[in-house]
């Protein structure tokens, strides 16, 4: 593989991380890149995509309202009611568990940064949620040897 291919799965797998953690995660262990390079792209992406949304999030929350105007809450509609168990039932460590693989880092930190205003604490909380989930991925992926592109028998 030249230094190139290389470069832009790195960035791929970075900047994925940095949204959808999910994806990012599932194209490292995918990738060839070789364990550390691609452990090293996902969490230092999603350390930036936690660390932006954390301290940026309600910036951009309110950019998203100005820019599509304000819409009426629908108390009725599942993912509504979906927030409400999270945050009532789970807390800050419950959305830190789903944020990287289920909710997507933004979500998270949005729903986090309701609960809580202490950033310091939703950073750390939904990062070490990113690492547990990396730590579970890769370990499948290291000692089962189980890759889904395989399993999936996709051809490059």
């Amino acid at each position: 593989m030249d230094v190139l291919s290389q470069w832009v799965q790195i960035l791929l797998i970075f900047f994925l991380s940095i949204v959808k953690y999910g994806f990012g995660l599932f194209t490292a262990v995918n990738s060839n890149l070789g364990w550390w390079k691609s452990i090293l792209a996902n969490l230092v992406g999603g350390s930036i995509g936690v660390w932006m949304f954390t301290y940026f999030g309600t910036i951009i929350k309110q950019w998203w309202h100005r820019r599509s105007g304000p819409k009426p809450i629908d108390k009725t509609s599942f993912w509504y009611q979906f927030q409400m168990i999270l945050k009532d039932r789970f807390g800050l460590i419950g959305i830190a568990i789903l944020s990287p693989i289920v909710l997507t880092i933004p979500v998270g930190v949005v729903l986090a940064l309701q609960l809580t205003n202490n950033r310091k604490k939703i950073f750390t909380y939904i990062y070490a949620g990113c690492i547990v989930w990396s730590a579970i991925f890769y370990a499948v992926g290291y000692f089962l040897d189980f890759h889904i592109i395989q399993w999936l028998d996709i051809k490059d």
